[in-house]
């Protein structure tokens, strides 16, 4: 049926285990770098861009992700818990989704 994940395919089977190498789930961090549970819940702008993020919080950024040409059809940011975006994240990332990269599709 349309619509629905046939679990066959090498793309149902990534996507399922959570490892699918098109799809970026970005969202605030419960820990720091360091194992410490953090003292509020913000995206920094390390998690876009690569050149910002000293300590390497986020192993994969948005920019750097983005830059890599999709294994299949596209690739798919999905920002989980938008409201949780610094000031300077939310502009980068802003930037990004009035004029996407081809085949790049944000959620």
């Amino acid at each position: 049926m349309y619509g629905e994940a046939c679990g066959h395919c090498p793309a149902c089977r990534a996507l399922s285990a959570g490892t699918h190498p098109d799809v970026l789930r970005l969202e605030p961090r419960a820990t720091t770098s360091t194992g410490k549970a953090a003292r509020r819940r913000i995206i920094p702008i390390g998690a876009i861009l690569q050149s910002r993020d000293e300590k390497r919080e986020y192993e994969t950024h948005v920019y750097e992700f983005l830059e890599v040409r999709p294994t299949f059809q596209r690739r798919v940011v999905i920002v989980a818990g938008a409201e949780f975006l610094n000031p300077q994240a939310a502009n980068a990332l802003l930037k990004l989704v009035e004029e996407p990269p081809h085949r790049a599709l944000f959620v």
